[in-house]
């Protein structure tokens, strides 16, 4: 069980956000299902010999219990209407969680809500719980690097006119490290922006042999975007889908960035120099 005292957390949706902690209006009286989800884990036994094979291995969905109850110098009755409005099912929200200091965040359904007090003098108290379809706490912070862009070649504290002098250069980083410091592998969104014709734009992560290739010509202006998060695989360019367009190669696939450095690079068949390639991602936790 997590220690409440340590422990606050937002839920939002819109323009709206409860907070609950401990000097917050609503105090968390209990918590279970931060730390960990259900292992869905199978095994046959073998025929000839001892023990057994693994069938299946899976990391469920996260179910997360709290038990919480409104400050007694709040006002309980409004407060109850206001969970009750927000706490609502076949909607996502979003919960924060900052865990003795370390923030995560994921989306969740509701699961049940439950007034838990006794009498209605006492202060509004309720069960909830909630379910994250994806079982992975993500950091509150998203990760962007820019793999090709300006590099200053003088700076001064006042402006300047030069006649076709040089100020900056394009710096091209083909390669790029990334350390993904999460527990699990992690997806991730790539966006191609092109200056001038580009030919089969294409991503490698050198560190597993993997990448992704996309057959389309782009003209300056256009944006590509690939996203390789676990079931939200696609590629659109410019807005319109074109996931039908990555290379059918066997080793082509939406990868993931491994636990630790990934060292990535982009190309193209024609025009890569004509590319702005800006990666972005989020590292993933088994518990929040």
């Amino acid at each position: 069980m997590t220690d409440a005292k340590k422990l606050n957390i937002t839920f939002s949706r819109g323009d709206t956000v409860i907070e609950a902690g401990r000097r917050a209006p609503l105090h968390i009286l209990s918590c279970e299902g931060l730390e960990s989800s259900n292992i869905d884990l199978q095994l046959s036994a073998n025929a000839q010999g001892d023990g057994g094979t693994v069938t299946v291995d899976r990391y469920d969905s996260k179910p997360i219990t709290m038990v919480m109850e409104v400050d007694r110098k709040e006002d309980s009755e409004a407060w109850a209407e206001k969970l009750r409005r927000f706490f609502v099912p076949h909607v996502d929200t979003t919960i924060t969680v900052d865990n003795c200091g370390r923030q995560t965040m994921n989306t969740f359904r509701l699961s049940k809500f439950r007034q838990q007090r006794t009498n209605l003098y006492e202060p509004f108290r309720f069960l909830l719980d909630i379910i994250c379809p994806d079982p992975y706490m993500k950091s509150v912070s998203e990760y962007v690097s820019n793999m090709a862009d300006h590099l200053a070649l003088f700076t001064a504290p006042f402006a300047l006119y030069p006649n076709g002098g040089a100020l900056s250069v394009r710096r091209f980083n083909e390669e790029l490290l990334i350390v993904n410091r999460g527990d699990v592998t992690t997806g991730i969104i790539f966006e191609f922006s092109a200056s001038g014709p580009v030919k089969n734009p294409r991503i490698d992560n050198l560190t597993t042999g993997e990448f992704l290739r996309v057959m389309v010509d782009m003209a300056a202006g256009d944006v590509l975007v690939i996203n390789t998060q676990r079931g939200k695989h696609a590629i659109t360019l410019n807005g319109v889908s074109v996931t039908q367009k990555k290379d059918r190669d066997q080793n082509c696939r939406f990868f993931q960035l491994a636990v630790g450095e990934n060292v990535l690079k982009y190309s193209a068949d024609n025009g890569y120099a004509n590319l702005s390639v800006v990666p972005r991602h989020r590292y993933e936790y088994y518990g929040g």
